[in-house]
């Protein structure tokens, strides 16, 4: 896992070493860019930031996207 924030894709991959454990010919690691040379699949993802609250309080209206 790379990330800008190294803490951050640390804890990613304690994250997702949970479901790894189905898979166990899978090799998880927070690493830097170089680190992507020779590898198998490079996933890159993007996504906005939850508001205050939104990811662990479904009933706090700052977590809430408005409806279209």
């Amino acid at each position: 896992m790379v990330n800008r924030e190294r803490k951050r894709a640390e804890g990613l991959v304690t994250d997702v070493q949970y479901g790894a454990a189905l898979c166990p010919y899978t090799e998880l690691r927070a690493g830097d860019y170089s680190d992507l040379e020779g590898a198998a699949l490079v996933m890159i993802t993007a996504g906005a930031n939850e508001k205050t609250g939104g990811a662990t309080d479904r009933s706090d209206p700052c977590g809430q996207v408005a409806s279209a």
